[in-house]
């Protein structure tokens, strides 16, 4: 059986997705270009690979967990210069939501990607690969950090007060930069 990565996601509404692309688009050169066919504007919930023969049961979880929850309301409070990313204030419901995400869907999961479970094209930097294969054990949880990612390139920091509501969760295949390539199933909250 073949092994995909992905990401379970959290996605903005289309007024968040045009000001991201609207930023993305502004940076030169960037190797991200995020619009709303395939390369989408994310939260990242959960990174992983999945066998393709775990997916339905993946899809079934999700379903369960999107009983569980209702839509999210999150504040961006800021351009974050470091990571290139709209600031996702922090939310006891959207932790509480990424947790339930790792923990029921860590059964089906593995940290072992490969270039070739990644979407192609466009070709993969090994960094994608990183940051899938140490999701869990370095970025979730306690070390959960909210965010849109805008590009690659530097922008400076703007404090920021963007109220918005989210209320759909995709599994989507991962691309280069761990962009979000493909939607894979999604469900509203």
């Amino acid at each position: 059986m073949s092994k995909i990565a992905i990401d379970i996601v959290l996605l903005p509404p289309e007024n968040i997705m045009d000001k991201a692309i609207e930023i993305n688009n502004e940076l030169i050169d960037d190797p991200i270009k995020l619009n709303k066919e395939n390369c989408l504007p994310h939260i990242s919930l959960c990174m992983g690979v999945i066998e393709e023969k775990d997916l339905l049961r993946a899809k079934e979880i999700l379903n369960k967990i999107g009983k569980d929850f209702s839509k999210l309301s999150l504040t961006i409070n800021k351009i974050n210069s470091e990571n290139t990313c709209f600031n996702i204030k922090k939310d006891k419901k959207l932790q509480k939501l990424h947790e339930t995400v790792i923990t029921r869907l860590s059964p089906c999961l593995s940290y072992d990607a490969t270039i070739d479970m990644c979407f192609f094209p466009p070709p993969i930097v090994l960094e994608t690969l990183f940051w899938i294969n140490n999701y869990r054990e370095k970025f979730s949880f306690e070390n959960f950090h909210p965010h849109i990612t805008l590009g690659i390139s530097k922008l400076s920091d703007k404090e920021l007060n963007i109220n918005f509501v989210a209320s759909k969760v995709a599994i989507c295949h991962l691309g280069n930069y761990c962009t979000c390539r493909k939607i894979l199933h999604s469900i509203i909250l």
